[in-house]
């Protein structure tokens, strides 16, 4: 079997739940913000 993976740019609004999909789907997720903190603006 294949190891999946995604980068996640952003997580804001959109990219935490987007986040939350993948992980729950078995993807090895990458993320990637601007900002040390979590969760927009």
């Amino acid at each position: 079997m294949s190891e999946k993976s995604v980068a996640v740019i952003g997580v804001g609004p959109a990219g935490l739940p987007t986040i939350k999909n993948f992980l729950d789907l078995g993807f090895d997720v990458t993320a990637f913000d601007r900002c040390e903190d979590v969760g927009g603006n």
